[in-house]
């Protein structure tokens, strides 16, 4: 996809600030995104994540620029129509969508993807996973905070406990997750992470 830069608008772009959740319609998939500024019809946002021109997504808005009144969340159905990469911001890739209707994606709640404890991001990170007595390399396909989706190269058994070894490169870091192997299929395996345990108070 050639990198795109602005459409022919007729209307004026503002500026606002507002954390935005992603939600892939076909996939069921979610994401986090800043939005940056929005138009009548559009929006455009700011994410790690690589979307395809084309899908449709919901956009929920936390702290709506839509709505009547401040700190309202509004969800809206939207088609993305161009992504570019950005080199001057923190995040990857910069997208503009177009709003195509206002939904009640609330009303859906203990349903789908948005039952989740949390929220599930695509991503391809390269990983290994160590257990009692093999490594196995793989790729993160998606992430939480409760735990992983990961490709791997050999199978591995359902109720093993692992740690994961995931490189944040943007950090420059590695972290270690412990967890358990909850999933595993042909696609790959689900790890859910252990807790972190809780800080020790100071002793006198």
């Amino acid at each position: 996809m050639p990198e795109q830069d602005t459409e022919n608008r007729s209307d004026a772009r503002l500026q606002h600030s507002a954390r935005i959740v992603l939600e892939n319609f076909e996939g069921g998939v979610m994401y986090e995104a800043r939005l940056a500024n929005y138009s009548k019809k559009g929006i455009y946002f700011e994410s790690d994540f690589y979307l395809v021109p084309g899908i449709e997504i919901f956009a929920g808005i936390l702290d709506s620029p839509f709505a009547s009144e401040s700190d309202v969340y509004e969800c809206y159905r939207a088609r993305i129509k161009w992504r570019k990469f950005l080199e001057d911001s923190v995040f990857d890739y910069g997208y503009g969508i177009e709003i195509q209707s206002r939904v009640d994606r609330r009303k859906q709640a203990g349903k789908g993807a948005e039952s989740r404890r949390h929220v599930r991001k695509p991503c391809a990170i390269p990983t290994l996973i160590e257990g009692k007595k093999h490594r196995v390399r793989g790729k993160i396909l998606d992430a939480s905070q409760g735990g992983v989706f990961i490709k791997c190269e050999e199978p591995v058994t359902v109720g093993q406990k692992v740690s994961v070894l995931i490189p944040l490169q943007k950090k420059q870091k590695l972290i270690v997750r412990v967890g358990e192997v909850v999933r595993s299929d042909s696609k790959g395996i689900g790890v859910k992470f252990q807790p972190h345990p809780p800080d020790k108070p100071n002793r006198p």
